[in-house]
């Protein structure tokens, strides 16, 4: 037997491996697509443990909200997208002077906002500029006392952050009703609909890339070895893209999340590649009779043509 062929008892475990890794990427997929909320790679990029995490929690835009809660930053996006606004309705110029007094408003409304949180703004920052302090100080990773201090640190954090933003994300819902509501039915109507007034702009590639990407390269991923299509190529590629996952929560790095099942899912990703896992009971197979066939007929006519000079 050849060394790239496949006993029948390792080509159906090589099959059924195959298919069963395929279910669970189609599946992961599907459930990123259709779930009851939007998929979002923020917390777990924001999480990162180890020497990468400075390159996946980078990818993270405003992971901390200061841009949001930066009331210059807020009310350039505003005043950018009341222009947005203009331009998409075509507005009048009442209806300009209408969003320039709603804008108006919604700083003022923005203004009452730091007025009635400033302790709490400033006890948020000083918690960030400590957190960050903290982790320039590895050595605080081992420490259990300090892991437990750290951990209910970052509870209050958290919960600081989620008052601040769930209110500043309020402010922003109502300049985007607001605005929208100055144009008439047959505006919006022409105009194809609401304008949405969109998230802040976040460096690439991007959380926002990433959420889009990986529910559909699971679906692709799954299919693929599903059918056993473009098999090696799509093993390799689920392969790595696991490992930058295991690379994201680095192993043996102090409160780093355990990664056996996705190392594990690697590892035999990597082991389909290698054995050719295509090969049997698989559309590369067919691909690859096919391309057979037409070899041998081309080789016999071949023959032929010189056996007939």
């Amino acid at each position: 037997m050849s060394r790239t062929q496949l006993g029948p008892l390792a080509a159906v475990v090589v099959v059924v491996l195959r298919l069963a890794i395929g279910l669970h990427f189609l599946a992961e997929g599907l459930d990123k697509l259709g779930g009851t909320k939007p998929f979002s790679s923020a917390g777990f990029l924001g999480n990162a443990k180890g020497p990468l995490a400075p390159l996946f929690k980078g990818m993270v835009a405003d992971p901390d909200g200061y841009h949001k809660l930066n009331s210059e930053a807020t009310l350039a996006n505003w005043t950018n997208y009341r222009d947005r606004v203009a331009r998409h309705y075509r507005f009048d110029e009442t209806q300009v002077t209408q969003s320039e007094a709603l804008l108006a408003k919604a700083e003022d409304r923005l203004k009452e906002f730091y007025n009635e949180n400033e302790e709490t703004l400033d006890e948020y920052t000083k918690q960030v500029e400590r957190r960050d302090a903290n982790s320039a100080r590895p050595e605080r990773e081992g420490m259990q006392t300090l892991q437990t201090h750290d951990a209910r640190i970052t509870g209050e954090r958290m919960k600081l952050k989620g008052q601040l933003l769930s209110q500043i994300d309020a402010l922003w819902k109502n300049v985007e009703t607001d605005f929208n509501n100055v144009a008439t039915s047959e505006q919006r109507q022409a105009a194809g609909g609401p304008l949405a007034i969109g998230k802040l702009s976040a460096p690439r590639p991007s959380s926002d890339c990433v959420d889009v990407i990986i529910p559909w390269f699971d679906v692709l991923v799954g299919l693929c070895l599903i059918l056993g299509l473009f098999t090696r190529t799509v093993a390799v590629m689920a392969g790595l893209f696991l490992a930058s996952v295991c690379a994201s929560q680095w192993p043996g790095y102090p409160g780093a999340a355990p990664i056996y099942y996705q190392s594990i899912e690697m590892l035999a990703l990597f082991a389909l590649a290698a054995v050719g896992a295509g090969k049997v009971a698989s559309i590369d197979a067919l691909l690859c009779g096919c391309r057979s066939c037409c070899r041998t007929k081309r080789g016999r006519e071949s023959l032929a043509s010189k056996t007939t000079r």
